[in-house]
Parts: structure tokens; sequence; C-alpha cells
């Protein structure tokens, strides 16, 4: 088969827990089919070429200043991610796996899918309510994004959930659970570099440091655990 892979963050070029988990699963297919990557084309990066089997098409240069802005995610970028896509119709694929975020391209790929036939699987790492959407970017646009993004939502064959809570999201948007499959995000870590010694026991967090990944959870979730389990140790 021949399959896309569509996020404007590409791994190890851009680090983040559904990214790694889309790589992880391109290099996986790409031993047995032929596989594309559509992305941004972040510092390091070429515009088109071929590593760890995964054909690579990165357009319009980006670093984290310009993807950002004021913390948020560029509605700048966004747009012309989404124009990218375009890009597509010049080739044939059999199944596009694409990134949710940032969402304004959603419908340009699927579209690309109704008129190709092609299986539309779309990656949700996160499912945002009117409320997130309107303090993100106030009342009335929060309100637009919101109708925009529960329909956009709604347009693929399949979809990946990331857990059992985006899930349940999911479905109060009005999908069928019988179209979602949980795959939890993964990194490529070494473990043997973080072997407990005998008689200790070790967890590993591992994300980024910010509130939405709830690391003060984690940490007092070991503070209370470490009381009843002896040499329990967490690595960060």
């Amino acid at each position: 088969m021949r399959i896309a892979f569509i996020s404007d963050a590409a791994y190890p070029w851009n680090v983040g827990g559904i990214e790694s988990l889309q790589f992880n699963e391109a290099k996986e297919l790409a031993k047995a089919h032929e596989v594309h990557m559509f992305s941004f084309k972040w510092p390091g990066m070429s515009r088109n070429f071929k590593k760890y089997g995964i054909n690579y098409n990165a357009w319009h240069s980006v670093t984290s200043a310009t993807f950002y802005r004021h913390g948020r995610r560029s509605i700048r970028e966004a747009i012309i991610f989404a124009l990218s896509m375009f890009r597509l119709f010049r080739h044939r694929y059999d199944v596009i796996q694409a990134n949710e975020f940032p969402i304004l391209h959603i419908p340009i790929v699927w579209l690309y899918c109704r008129i190709y036939r092609c299986k539309l699987v779309i990656d949700v790492a996160e499912v945002w309510d009117k409320s997130y959407w309107t303090e993100y970017l106030g009342a009335l646009p929060g309100a637009i994004a919101n109708a925009f993004a529960s329909w956009a939502l709604r347009l693929g064959d399949r979809y990946i959930a990331n857990s059992s809570a985006t899930k349940s999201l999911m479905e109060k948007k009005g999908i069928s659970a019988s179209k979602i499959d949980i795959f939890s995000p993964v990194l490529s870590i070494d473990l043997n570099k973080h072997k407990s010694t005998e008689g200790d026991s070790k967890v590993i967090f591992a994300g980024r440091l910010i509130k939405e990944k709830r690391v003060d959870k984690f940490i007092k979730i070991i503070a209370k655990a470490s009381r009843r389990l002896k040499g329990l140790k967490a690595l960060i």
C-alpha cells in the first residue's frame, strides 16, 4: 500500500507525543509499504528526502518561534499548512493518517480522500469544547472555531485516540466508538540506561514540562506511593 502521514510537526526534528507515535508507526509500516510523510520544514530538515525508510515531503520553513505566537499555535502557520495540502492531489495514496491539529487542513485532506477513494485516519490527541475554544480565542472566534473543529473532527473514516479520556470526548462529539482505536504515544527510550538497582523500583515519566501534562499529579502520586513502597524512585 501507499500510505501518507500528515503532521505539521515531524519527529525527531520536533519532539512531541503524537509526533513520536506517528514516527514509530511510519517507520514500522515502511518495512512493508511505501510510506510518505508531509510536514513543515523544520531546522535540520531537507525539502524532499528519504530517511528511516520514510519519504519526507517537507515544505515551508518553520521554527519554534514562528510555529507558536504569544504562547499559542500560530493561525497564520495553520492556514499555510492547510493550503499546502493541495500538494496531495499530485499523488495517489491508499491510506492517509492525519494529525488532527491544526484542524484547518482536515477538510482539504477529506476532499482528496473522497476524490481518490482513500481512507482517512485522524490522529487525535486532544478534544476541545466550546469553553476551551472561547478561553483560547475569545467569545466569537472561539464559538466559530469550536463549530468548525467539531465538524472537521467527524470527517474521518477511522480514528486514533491517545487515551480512553480522549476517546470518551470524541464520542460526545458524535463519533462512533467502533471507529476509534487507542494508541498511547511512545518514545524510543533505551530503558537499559535507567535500570533500577536491586531492591529499588523506578517509575518513568516522559513528556513536556507544561501544565497540560499534569506532572504535578505524577509527583504527588509518587510521594504517596513511596511511603508504602520502600526504595521507590521516579525519573522525569
